[in-house]
Formats: C-alpha cells, structure tokens, sequence
C-alpha cells in the first residue's frame, strides 16, 4: 500500500488576482522609477492626482486603461517596459472577469515536475553576416552590458517577461530589466541573470559558455584588481 501524497497547496482565484496586482504596481513603480522624475510631477503630467498615482504603485488602487496609458506617455516608458505593464494589467483584467463569471474556477495546480518552457529557436545570420553579438570582445561590465543589449536587439527584442519564461523564471522580468536598464549605472549582473537572459533570449549552449566565460573573464579581473567590497559580496 502506497503512502498517500502530500497535499499541494491550492493556488485560488483570489491568490493568482493578489499576485498580478502585486506584479503591476511594481512594473509601474519601476517606469515612474525609471522616468527620473518625482512622483508628483509625473501624477500632474497625467492629470491625476498624486494620491491616485501613489495608490497605483502600491497595489491599492487599479487604474483604468486610459489612465494606465497616460501614466506610461508621463514616464516616457520605453517599449519593452511599456509592453509589460499593458500585459499585466490585461491579464489582471483576464483574472477579475473571469472570477466574477465563475468564482469557484482557479488557475490549474503546477505539477512541480513539468520542465521549464523552452524558448524559440534562433535563426542564424546569412553566411557572410554574422550579426550575433560576441561577448568574449567584452572587457568591461559596461561593455558586458552593451553586448547584453545587443543580444537583445538580435534575439528580436523579446519582452522582460518572455524572456522570464523562456528561462523558467530563474530571474523575474524586473530585474533583467533592472540589469540592462541604461538609464543606471552600470553595475556587473549575477552569472545567474546572465545565463537566465541568454537562455530565455534563445541562446544555445554554445552561446552560454561564451556568455559564462565573459563573465568570469571580467569578474576575476575586477577581483583581482581591487579590494573586495561589499558589492564583491553579494551573492
């Protein structure tokens, strides 16, 4: 007689309209974030309220579809940020319709043993044109970066979030897009974004040891160059 199986939390309607409320005030605090400017004044170039625009960033307050596209033209948003603030809030839209027509209906339990979804193959450049940036020339983190960027752009610009997927969220969309954001300052990504952005943008295995080496490459030699930091220690 087999021992029975543990019970798998139960994931409600409720907990999955929590998550992506939770998801779309952060993607909105990253574009008011990422617009440089106060709070206040990207409320008043979206002729709201500042309270309103403060309520949207914590996850108190939803905003209409109008107001949503207002508060991304006041930021400036760029696209890919753009594009996952407008899923989210589609998808939020998705959850809360469908709990008002059946209540009782949840998101299907995950299995816990389905593999990662596998990203889109890539196409190779037409012999003679070999486009796909090579990150073994990186011999700075911000030239890493800049590469990072360019494999974007070669990989067909796919979204923080499909990237996120494709690589069975090893990393969340907000913090590739967090990583690759040229608006800060350059600071080395983990080995684990790194790795999580190739693979999720397409990459094959040959792409990741490259990617890998690079960036042991200029780890080791910024190590070996300075004394730790505490930067140095973070994992």
């Amino acid at each position: 007689m087999t021992a029975p199986s543990p019970d798998v939390p139960r994931i409600t309607a409720e907990d999955s309209l929590a998550m992506e409320r939770t998801l779309l005030a952060d993607l909105l605090g990253r574009a008011v974030q990422a617009s440089g400017l106060p709070l206040s004044q990207v409320a008043n170039q979206a002729h709201i309220r500042a309270s309103s625009l403060e309520a949207m960033v914590r996850g108190r307050l939803v905003p209409r579809k109008e107001t949503l596209e207002s508060v991304l033209d006041a930021c400036e948003t760029v696209s890919f940020l753009r594009f996952d603030v407008r899923y989210s809030w589609e998808r939020l839209k998705e959850l809360q319709l469908r709990g008002r027509h059946d209540p009782a209906e949840a998101p299907p339990e995950p299995s816990g043993t389905a593999p990662p979804p596998q990203p889109h193959h890539l196409r190779q450049d037409v012999i003679g044109y070999d486009l796909k940036p090579d990150p073994l020339r990186a011999e700075t983190k911000e030239e890493l970066l800049a590469l990072m960027r360019d494999f974007h752009v070669w990989a067909g610009e796919p979204s923080y979030r499909e990237i996120a997927i494709n690589a069975g969220r090893a990393v969340g969309a907000s913090t590739l897009c967090e990583a690759l954001d040229v608006n800060r300052p350059a600071r080395m990504p983990s080995l684990k974004v790194v790795t999580a952005f190739v693979h999720g943008c397409g990459g094959e295995e040959d792409d990741l040891v490259n990617w890998t080496t690079a960036w042991r490459r200029i780890r080791m030699a910024r190590v070996r160059e300075r004394p730790r930091t505490r930067e140095d220690e973070r994992p």
